[in-house]
């Protein structure tokens, strides 16, 4: 009885608890607006820490940096907001340069590159950039490479030895747990399903990543290389021999200006700004610095950017997957508003469901047919995700972004001798015609069940060959020799008449104004619409929260091949997915 009183006071209180908390957030939210604008002060300094990992879209809100309870406090930064903020520092007076803080870097190549780009454009204001970072990786020290100085730690450490590519494969996993997978593919290098039929990458996979990697390497060099003033052959060698082992050897071969400790590039900064001894230096982040800005007027003429990331789903999706319905709703949004001249794309999605691909690309079509529709690419387009940007007008991408893959697969896991001799359990069943087991999980296949399967996606494959054909106005047996699912560069897809521009999201947008013959008085508007902060409070803190007990529970690194046995459910129905999930270091 005593437990049970006991357990009905917890209850209470915690609901007590939470109650108040959001009393506390509503507040917080209220008085969030009345705050005075930020000054930057003369003599500021942009800094930009790429320590959290970097997303396609953030919006800032007031209440980021607070840990409270019932918010999701996963903070990120947006690609959008670094652009924006470096854009502005450019053109402001009292912003004298900018300082990277590269001791961690989280995100793909062609949004490193989009970045390093646009701070590319930024140097022409002879404004500095001093580049900074405890340790660097490849992908930190390539963004690094654009700055006119460049330290690390002198206890830090340089990555320069190349790029590798590492897979895992689950064939071992099922095999213990007798889960026998099915599998079904057109294309040679449709090999996604390898996960689960190898133990380790098939000869063509190899091959597919190696010219991958070789195209990355290219672009990394030359653009490293322009930059550091250094030979393109030397600049290679020093790389392929790892003739950088310490910090000394990146001094020598001048890829590096020097070690130094952070109080030492803050005397650095200083004397640039021309401070006197005591002055400190005005850092400006760049939350604070772009929610500085006044809201943009909008023009009767607008560019809308919808931004589609993550898994291709059927349904409305999440804020990490692209569902068919909720992002048919958001084009039919731009198709409706009059003063919505063209539609940009920014895809970032290795692809997933073939109809849920298919149901979309049929709403582009739709949308290109009375306004411009352009594909931006940016980390990654594939299989799905290139289905998505073939719907268009005009295809952009990166030089490092990964595009192509067109194929399809399919696979079913058979778990009877799982249940039976794992777990004890065992099925029986009755059926009304022949084939009224195909679907299951429990019954093998028939030969003549695999031969209809199999005939399902090659033609939902000659489909795709065909759609894409159509999309880039090639004859279909051309197309196909850039097909068999096997996945591109950006680079190597502009050779391919993949794609039409390489470029980001700036250039996609451009083209977007030229297609609809609009003037310079433009605004762009970008959709989905961001969440009102309740929304953010309320549909955000159930995934918070069951990530956070995952990690803790098993710790990060359990936690990612616990995660990669989940998304096995993602793969159910035919699939127009990424032949791997490539992680490049």
């Amino acid at each position: 009885m005593k437990s049970f009183i006991k357990q009905i006071f917890a209850t209470f209180f915690a609901i007590i608890f939470a109650v108040i908390t959001m009393i506390i957030i509503v507040l917080i939210i209220s008085f969030s607006g009345d705050d005075e604008a930020f000054v930057i002060k003369d003599d500021s300094v942009l800094k930009i820490n790429f320590s959290l990992p970097i997303v396609e879209r953030h919006d800032s809100e007031p209440f980021d940096d607070y840990n409270l309870p019932l918010l999701n406090n996963q903070k990120v930064l947006g690609l959008n907001e670094i652009i924006k903020a470096i854009k502005k520092a450019s053109i402001d007076e009292n912003i004298k340069g900018i300082c990277l803080d590269l001791s961690s870097l989280e995100t793909g190549w062609a949004i490193t590159e989009e970045i390093r780009n646009e701070l590319l454009i930024f140097k022409k204001s002879k404004k500095f950039i001093v580049a900074y970072g405890e340790y660097m990786s490849e992908g930190a020290y390539y963004l690094a490479s654009v700055a006119d100085e460049i330290y690390i730690n002198p206890a830090g450490e340089i990555e320069f030895n190349g790029l590798a590519s590492q897979q895992i494969f689950l064939k071992g996993t099922l095999d213990k747990l007798e889960i026998k997978p099915e599998i079904f593919k057109a294309g040679q290098f449709k090999s996604a399903v390898e996960l689960f039929s190898n133990t380790e990458m098939s000869p063509s996979n190899k091959l597919q990543i190696k010219e991958l990697l070789e195209s990355f390497m290219k672009t990394q060099i030359q653009n490293v290389a322009l930059q550091r003033k250094i030979d393109y052959k030397t600049l290679r060698e020093i790389s392929d021999s790892m003739k950088v082992q310490s910090l000394s050897d990146a001094i020598k071969f001048k890829l590096i200006s020097g070690t130094k400790y952070w109080d030492e590039i803050e005397t650095i900064i200083s004397n640039k700004l021309k401070l006197s001894t005591n002055s400190k230096i005005n850092w400006v982040s760049i939350k604070k610095y772009i929610s500085s800005d006044n809201e943009v007027e909008e023009s009767d003429n607008q560019v809308a950017v919808i931004y589609l990331e993550g898994d291709i789903v059927s349904g409305m999706g999440d804020e990490n997957s692209i569902g068919s319905d909720f992002t048919i709703k958001q084009i039919r949004k731009a198709k409706q508003n009059k003063k919505i001249k063209a539609v940009v794309l920014r895809i970032n999605s290795p692809g997933g469901s073939a109809l849920a691909s298919d149901v979309m690309w049929r709403e582009i079509r739709i949308l290109s047919k009375t306004k411009p529709v352009i594909a931006s690419i940016s980390d990654v387009a594939a299989s799905g995700g290139y289905y998505l940007a073939m719907a268009c007008d005009t295809i952009v991408a990166q030089p490092n972004s990964i595009t192509g893959s067109i194929g399809v697969f399919a696979v079913s896991f058979k778990i009877k001798n799982f249940l039976k001799n794992k777990l004890g359990i065992t099925t029986d069943f009755v059926a009304t015609g022949k084939y009224s087991t195909l679907l299951s999980m429990i019954e093998e296949f028939k030969p003549e069940e695999r031969k209809m399967i199999q005939k399902e996606i090659d033609r939902v494959y000659f489909d795709f060959v065909n759609k894409a054909a159509m999309g880039r106005n090639m004859q279909f047996e051309e197309l196909e020799k850039v097909a068999s699912g096997r996945v591109w560069t950006g680079e190597q897809a502009l050779s391919n008449n993949l794609v039409d521009l390489l470029g980001g999201l700036d250039l996609s947008i451009d083209v977007a104004v030229k297609k609809a013959k609009i003037d310079s008085n433009y605004s762009i508007v970008y959709l989905p619409e961001s969440k009102s902060k309740i929304e953010k409070i309320f549909f955000d803190w159930n995934e918070e929260v069951s990530t956070k007990w995952i990690n803790n529970k098993l710790g990060e690194e359990n936690a990612f091949y616990f995660k990669k046995l989940n998304d096995i459910k993602k793969y159910q129905g035919i699939q127009m997915r990424m032949p791997f999930e490539m992680k490049i270091y």
